[in-house]
C-alpha cells in the first residue's frame, strides 16, 4: 500500500515533504542538512530523491548520539527503522531541471530567462518551504503563468515590424530584455482580448500597430532592463486603450467602408443608365447622313411613273429606317426602369444599415435620380429627331409632285 502511495507521489512534493521534516535543518556547502528518523516510508521517500539527484545517498549517523560511519541509502536495512538511529539528510539547495524545479524564492526562478518564456509548472521554494503548482491558489504563480503570453505578443509585434532580436521597430527602435523581479508578479495579467484582437481574420496589421503604438508609448522613456516589467505593471491599462483604439479605428473603418460603397454603387448605376443613351449615339449620328442621301434620291415626276415608284421606296425605306431605330431607343426605356428599381433597392438597403450616413446616401440617389431623368429626355428627343426626319423626308416626296 506504501509503495503504491509513494509511486503516486512527484518527486517534487516528495523533497517538499522531506525539507519540511528535516530537523534542525542549515544550509551548508551549498546543500540543506538536517536530522531524520527513518521508517519505511521516509526510507522510499530517501531513495527516490536519491534517484532524481535531489539527495547525495549517503548520510552521517548516529545511534542513541554516537556518531557512527557514513552510510549509504541502499544499506540502511530493516534495523535502521527505528528512533535509535537519527540520519543527517541532505538535500540539493537548487534544481533547475524541468520536473524538479527547486529555486530560493520567486527572485531565484526569475533570474533565469527561459523560466519566462517556457513557464513552469510548479516550484518549491527553500527559503519559505513553500510549494507551488497549477492547482495552487497562488495569485503570483498564475500571473507567471500569463507572462509568456504577454512575451509572445511582444515577439509577434518584432516579427511582424521586421524587428530583430528582442527589439521592436515601430517608428523607433525599442530594445526589451524580457526580465521581471518577484513584486512585478503582483499585478494582475490578462491578455485575452489582445490574443482576440490578434486572431480576428480583419484588420491584422491595424491591430498590431495599434498594440505596437501603445506599447512604445508606455516604455519608450524607460530603461532597458525595466520595460518587459512596465508593460507588465501596467498590463490592465495596456489592453483597456488598445480595445479603445481598435474601437474608434473599426468605427472609421466602417465609414470609410460605407462611403465607398455607396460612392462605388453610385458610379456604377450612373454608368449603366448613360450607357443606354450610349448605346444608340452611334445609330443616332449616323440616320440624318442616311436621310440626307435617300433624299437625294427623289426626282421630281408624275405619279405612276417609274420616278414615282423609285420615290416610294425611297421613303419606305426611311420609314422603316425610323421606326427600328424608335423601337431600338423604346427598349431602353425598359432597361433604364430595371436599373431605377435596382438602384433604389439597393440604396434602401444602404440607409437602411447605415441610418446615420442616410443623408450623403440620400444625396447620392439623388444624383442617380437626375442622371436617370436626363438619360430618359434624351432618348425622347432622340425619337421626336428620328420622327421628324422622316416627315420632313414625307413632306419632300409630296413637294415633288406638285
Amino acid at each position: 500500500m506504501k509503495k503504491t502511495m509513494m509511486n503516486q507521489l512527484h518527486p517534487l512534493e516528495v523533497y517538499s515533504i522531506v525539507f519540511n521534516m528535516l530537523e534542525d535543518r542549515v544550509l551548508e556547502d551549498d546543500v540543506f542538512k538536517g536530522w531524520l528518523c527513518l521508517d519505511e516510508e521516509k526510507k522510499e521517500m530517501l531513495e527516490l530523491l536519491v534517484q532524481h539527484e535531489l539527495s547525495s545517498g549517503s548520510y552521517q549517523c548516529t545511534f542513541n548520539g554516537a556518531v557512527l560511519d557514513p552510510i549509504d541509502i541502499r544499506k540502511i536495512s530493516d534495523k535502521h527503522l527505528n528512533d535509535s538511529f537519527k540520519f543527517r539528510v541532505t538535500l540539493v539547495q537548487r534544481s533547475q531541471r524541468k520536473a524538479t524545479p527547486i529555486f530560493r524564492d520567486w527572485n531565484d526562478l526569475l533570474g533565469y530567462p527561459d523560466n519566462l518564456k517556457k513557464p513552469l509548472q510548479q516550484a518549491f521554494f527553500t527559503s519559505s518551504a513553500l510549494m507551488i503548482s497549477e492547482n495552487s491558489d497562488d495569485p503570483l504563480f498564475q500571473n507567471y503563468q500569463r507572462v509568456a503570453g504577454l512575451i509572445e505578443v511582444v515577439e509577434l509585434l518584432i516579427e511582424s515590424n521586421e524587428g530583430s532580436g528582442q527589439t521592436l521597430f515601430y517608428q523607433r527602435p525599442i530594445k526589451f530584455d524580457f526580465v521581471l523581479e518577484a513584486e512585478d508578479l503582483e499585478h494582475s495579467i490578462d491578455i485575452d482580448a489582445i490574443n482576440n484582437l490578434l486572431e480576428k481574420d480583419t484588420h491584422k496589421e491595424a491591430v498590431k500597430n495599434l498594440i505596437s503604438a501603445q506599447i512604445v508609448s508606455r516604455v519608450k522613456d524607460i530603461p532597458v532592463s525595466r520595460r518587459f516589467a512596465e508593460l507588465v505593471k501596467t498590463n490592465t491599462y495596456l489592453v483597456a486603450d488598445v480595445l479603445l483604439d481598435y474601437q474608434g479605428y473599426v468605427e472609421n473603418y466602417s465609414f470609410d467602408k460605407v462611403r465607398k460603397e455607396y460612392l462605388e454603387k453610385k458610379t456604377d448605376y450612373i454608368s449603366k443608365i448613360e450607357n443606354r443613351f450610349d448605346e444608340i449615339s452611334l445609330k443616332l449620328l449616323s440616320l440624318p447622313a442616311g436621310i440626307g442621301l435617300a433624299t437625294t434620291q427623289i426626282e421630281a415626276g408624275m405619279i405612276g411613273d417609274l420616278a414615282f415608284v423609285k420615290n416610294v421606296t425611297v421613303v419606305a425605306t426611311v420609314f422603316v429606317l425610323v421606326m427600328l431605330l424608335c423601337m431600338n431607343i423604346y427598349g431602353q426605356f425598359s432597361v433604364i426602369k430595371s436599373i431605377k428599381l435596382d438602384y433604389e433597392s439597393a440604396f434602401k438597403a444602404l440607409e437602411k444599415k447605415f441610418s446615420e450616413e442616410s443623408s450623403a446616401i440620400s444625396t447620392s440617389k439623388t444624383e442617380i435620380d437626375d442622371k436617370c431623368f436626363f438619360t430618359w429626355l434624351k432618348l425622347w428627343v432622340a425619337i421626336a429627331a428620328s420622327l421628324a426626319l422622316f416627315v420632313i423626308t414625307f413632306i419632300m416626296l409630296i413637294y415633288s409632285y406638285r
